[in-house]
């Protein structure tokens, strides 16, 4: 052991000198379970025993208590024979011959006792010499040696003798090792072994001061805990961290030692203390340890003191982790059962009371089934899915009843939704089918609406209302709520869908609607094309509530997606950036992936083109493609647009072909899908094309009667689309229109207005708009639409000979546009510029003017990547229809496969819709 105690070393000789002159003191070395005691002990005996000028050297006798030979008789008095130093007690046959006496029941008769301490007091006295006694672990000394060491000590009468014990504080009576020392009337002194210091391991393990301090703090000081994590933070190649030092096999071979060490009673109560909960009441823990309330404490007590708890509880979460590592897995499973049964008898929270049950691998007891379905519904609504999952897991195991499984199903579906949404999607259809057979409640098949429409399944959905609203006059209040919200749900996220459905009555929901019912309502308002000025208000209360749970994650979804159709990107932004920190901290995958959609779009549509880009994407690796369902279309549409206003334009052609689903376009969150490609279009030169996909979003919000916000103003990006295509005239109407819809009043998108008016018009009309628009966005704070207006400007200035003027306007909008993020400076800015000339006429022919309006659509369908059967959904035409379409197309064009319809795309991209 590194720690040579050299100053405790010399304290004892100072001792044994005193005894030598007559004091005869006893000493006691306190020190924790393998703070080097016994070492110190064994280097004191061999000094003692070493010759010296002047006398004779003492008779030193050496022993060692043992708790498992504790209560056999002698065995201590026999290892002080033995271990004498040189054999110097003379003719030992007497004693030799008592010890070796049978003794009933392992209680030696007075006699014996009386005549072994004589027989020992004899040969000591006889030997004329002062006398050493060592003994180590004295607490463990089985009681007829320590009766006859102690006669030996007061009936010589002469004091040069020195006892030394080794005391590391075991044993079941504190006290008694105490007591049974002032009965010797000796003077008594205490060599304590304290453990180490940070300066202690700094100096002598050659650490760093801040490794020493993290290296104390989780070991206590202990010396053997010390040396072997110090010994793999040698060997590890990263020397400073202490935390993975502390996996390593010397530190575990080093925390059994130390365990073994402190008896097992000590390392029992350490095992129960593992398996329990941080905080776990005493009365549980000595329940647990099958031990008295008293007795437990004094275990903790001496671990506390062997530095491995402080206040009760380990000093480092790995130290309870590699115990119950190295404890076998049988034992490990009764005792989490054991403690199951413990808490749940103490009154324990479920779930605290389910996690024993999954480590035990569940139990018999009759109340561990209902048990293990509360805790699973606490622990989905609380924000613990996966958690809730090993609880359900193990109750499908356990369970043979078909309603409670259904039930167990149901409430997998929903964890599985916040925590792997793909097994949830797996689920479902069993779930959906549990359902059908009336062997859900009502409440389990309302909870099957949020992932169903989530995934687009918007009939089975409908259908699961239906079910439950025919029990109306059976429901409960909370289950009425849920069906006020789930129709709620369903008309605001596929308005379509209710239309062709048979239209879904939305009555006014009950008193004191829940969390769920607020957040539908809110998004409900929000899509109404006359959004009550309460919506806003809404909005920030929400935002306003606790923390995340499962009935609050979409409320606060639905106010923030309020914010940004608000422009209130400030609040949206301090929000989410709360809520989102919150949700990647308690590790939920998919409320970090919504909440990072949403950063992403409150990025954008705040000019942070990087941020928007680096959210989405976290967004889309949070949680994979296929497991987002219709709503793929907001992080991915977010991507592609912030993309392609950097001017990443070679990025974009991978994603913009990716597979949606077909029930997208039953759903108003298809606009981001449909801005987003219509923004690539136009980007890259397909202005027509891009000019249906912006027609498509305004037929779609006025045949469902939803209200976009301004950053997805659809007449405006027609108008931008008409202006790439030299159609000035039919962009000025659309800008009107716009203005005429919103009423001028809303300022960040009266901004891009005035822009679109500005690129629309020629000569001073020009320049004024420009210079309208530039002081209009630069009070809205919109960055890269004023970037781009700066642009325009300086293209009318310069136009108008004011070329200084337009190299200071451009360097501004240069530099606005490179802050928000943009690559390629000169081909973004410059792309919107539109050089007025003549109008172009609207219905000019190309060389796809052979096709019909019908194979038109197709064509451009096709040759923008779309499968035949998203086309055929696309359309509301069939599979085969357009099959027969494209083989005209192919005759008609002289092509011979699908990838050769690009080569004419910017010909024939007039269809879309």
């Amino acid at each position: 052991m590194f720690v040579a105690h050299e100053d405790q070393l010399e304290r004892l000789t100072n001792l044994l000198e005193q005894a030598r002159q007559g004091a005869g003191p006893v000493a006691v070395v306190a020190g924790p379970v393998g703070s080097g005691k016994s070492t110190l002990l064994r280097a004191f005996a061999e000094r003692a025993a070493e010759p010296r000028d002047g006398g004779p050297s003492p008779l030193v006798m050496t022993g060692s208590g043992d708790p498992e030979e504790r209560s056999v008789p002698f065995g201590v008095l026999r290892q002080l024979l033995h271990g004498s130093a040189d054999g110097g007690l003379g003719d030992e046959q007497e004693l030799r011959r008592l010890l070796r006496e049978p003794v009933p029941a392992g209680a030696p008769p007075e006699r014996l006792l009386h005549e072994a301490a004589l027989a020992l007091t004899a040969l000591v006295a006889g030997s004329g010499r002062p006398l050493v006694v060592v003994l180590d672990d004295a607490r463990f000394v089985d009681g007829p040696s320590w009766h006859c060491l102690t006669a030996v000590l007061r009936r010589l009468r002469r004091p040069r003798t020195l006892l030394l014990v080794g005391d590391s504080g075991q044993g079941a009576d504190p006290d008694a090792l105490r007591r049974s020392l002032r009965t010797l009337e000796s003077q008594c002194h205490t060599v304590d072994l304290p453990l180490l210091t940070v300066d202690n391991v700094a100096e002598q393990l050659g650490l760093a001061r801040a490794v020493a301090a993290e290296a104390v703090a989780v070991t206590g000081g202990h010396p053997l805990l010390l040396e072997a994590l110090s010994t793999e933070l040698g060997a590890a190649p990263e020397p400073h961290d202490v935390s993975r030092a502390m996996t390593g096999h010397g530190f575990r071979r080093a925390l059994t030692a130390l365990l073994r060490g402190c008896g097992e009673t000590t390392a029992g109560v350490l095992r129960a203390l593992a398996t329990l909960e941080p905080g776990a009441r005493p009365e549980v823990l000595a329940e647990l340890a099958g031990l008295d309330e008293l007795t437990c404490a004094w275990h903790l007590r001496l671990a506390e003191s062997a530095g491995l708890l402080r206040d009760d509880d380990f000093r480092h979460p790995a130290v309870p982790r590699l115990l119950l590592g190295e404890t076998a897995p049988e034992e490990r499973r009764r005792l989490h059962a054991r403690a199951a049964r413990v808490l749940h008898a103490d009154g324990a929270p479920p779930r605290m009371v389910a996690r024993h049950l999954v480590e035990a691998g569940g139990t018999d007891d009759p109340w561990a089934l209902p048990l293990l379905h509360e805790a699973a519904e606490r622990a989905t609504a609380e924000g613990a899915p996966q958690e809730a999952v090993d609880y359900v897991r193990l109750l499908g195991r356990s369970s043979s009843d078909e309603r409670q499984l259904a039930a167990a199903s149901a409430l997998r579906v929903r964890a599985e939704w916040q925590a792997d949404p793909v097994q949830a999607l797996r689920h479902l259809p069993e779930v959906v089918h549990a359902s059908r057979e009336g062997r859900l409640s009502a409440r389990d098949t309302l909870s099957l609406v949020s992932p169903l429409l989530w995934f687009g399944h918007f009939e089975d959905a409908f259908d699961a209302i239906q079910r439950v609203a025919a029990q109306q006059d059976r429901l409960t209040h909370t289950e009425r709520s849920l069906l006020y919200a789930s129709r709620l749900w369903l008309s605001a996220l596929y308005p379509a869908a209710v239309r062709e459905l048979g239209r879904q009555e939305v009555a006014s929901g009950p008193a004191g609607a829940d969390s769920q019912a607020e957040a539908a309502l809110l998004l409900a308002l929000v899509l109404c094309p006359e959004s009550p000025a309460g919506a806003e208000m809404a909005a920030e209360r929400a935002l306003r509530r606790g923390a995340l749970d499962e009935r609050t994650v979409m409320l606060c979804v639905s106010a923030l997606v309020a914010l940004i159709h608000q422009g209130r990107l400030d609040l949206a932004r301090s929000s989410c950036d709360r809520l989102a920190a919150e949700a990647a901290r308690r590790g939920i995958p998919m409320w970090h992936g919504l909440l990072a959609a949403l950063r992403a779009e409150i990025a954008l549509y705040g000019g942070d083109l990087d941020d928007a880009v680096r959210f989405a994407r976290t967004a889309l690796e949070v949680v994979p493609a296929e497991a987002w369902g219709v709503r793929i279309a907001v992080p991915l549409g977010i991507l592609v647009q912030a993309l392609v206003a950097r001017g990443d334009y070679e990025e974009v052609d991978a994603l913009i072909g990716a597979e949606v689903p077909d029930a997208l376009f039953q759903s108003p969150i298809a606009f981001y899908h449909l801005q987003a490609r219509g923004r690539y279009l136009l980007a890259v030169g397909g202005h027509r094309a891009a000019l249906k996909e912006f027609q498509l979003m305004g037929e779609l919000a006025a045949q469902w009667g939803v209200a976009l916000p301004g950053h997805m103003a659809w007449r405006l990006d027609m108008a931008r689309a008409h202006l790439a295509a030299g159609q000035p005239m039919r962009a000025r109407e659309l800008v009107y229109a716009e203005l005429g819809q919103t009423g001028g009043d809303d300022a960040r998108g009266r901004g891009p207005a005035l822009r679109l008016l500005a690129a629309a018009a020629d000569g001073v009309n020009r320049l004024e708009l420009y210079q309208q628009a530039c002081e209009v966005l630069r009070a809205t704070g919109t960055r890269l639409e004023l970037a781009h207006a700066l642009a325009g400007l300086a293209d009318a200035q310069r136009a108008a000979g004011d070329t200084a003027a337009a190299a200071v306007t451009l360097a501004e909008s240069h530099r606005l546009a490179r802050a928000c993020g943009v690559r390629d400076v000169d081909r973004v800015l410059s792309a919107e510029l539109t050089a007025v000339g003549a109008e172009a006429e609207e219905g000019t022919e190309s060389a796809a003017a052979g096709l019909s309006e019908a194979e038109h659509r197709v064509a451009a369908l096709a040759a923008a990547g779309f499968s035949n059967r998203r086309i055929a959904s696309r359309l509301f035409i069939t599979v085969s229809t357009v099959e027969q379409h494209l083989t005209r197309i192919y005759r008609k064009l002289g092509v011979t496969r699908r990838g050769e319809l690009t080569t004419v795309y910017p010909l024939v991209d007039a269809g879309i819709g």
